[in-house]
């Protein structure tokens, strides 16, 4: 059986956006108003003709106001000038590849509004607790970050 990827996404995103939904308005913890948002850095390619180095400020400038972030695509040490842009917030992730490295996809918190509680990270395969399983059709391993706030 073929997976369909563009529903498989849109269901993803839709089922992370109700799972946030419903977290942030039965925790005690902060206010039932959040702002949420997703952002593919795109990692760091030396051939494209903007690099990483030059938008790695505008990138940060653009997420620092959310409550909550998930970035896509961040090599390790984007991952890290990311964390040191945003002393406010809190992060969790791994790297996609088996040993930890390669792409991740952290998800990003405000530290002043969330208390971490539990995350993972799922591999998009057929065995999805396996650290770099690759499913389907993919041609490299595909993750998910789950984080309890």
């Amino acid at each position: 059986m073929m997976m369909n990827w563009r529903n498989f996404g849109r269901q993803t995103m839709m089922a992370l956006t109700a799972s946030l939904l419903w977290m942030t308005q039965s925790s005690a913890q902060s206010s039932p108003e959040f702002t949420f948002g997703t952002f593919n850095i795109r990692y760091d390619n030396p051939d494209d003709t903007l690099e990483w180095r030059e938008r790695r400020n505008e990138v940060a400038d653009a997420v620092r106001y959310f409550d909550i972030v998930a970035i896509q695509e961040a090599l390790p040490h984007q991952w890290t000038e990311l964390q040191e842009r945003l002393p406010s917030h809190e992060t969790f992730g791994r790297g996609r590849d088996a040993d930890g490295g390669g792409e991740a996809c952290p998800v990003f918190w405000s530290r002043e509004r969330y208390d971490f509680l539990t995350g993972e990270v799922r591999w998009l395969s057929l065995n999805p607790n396996e650290a770099g399983s690759i499913g389907w059709d993919a041609d490299l391993p595909r993750i998910v970050t789950m984080v309890v706030l």
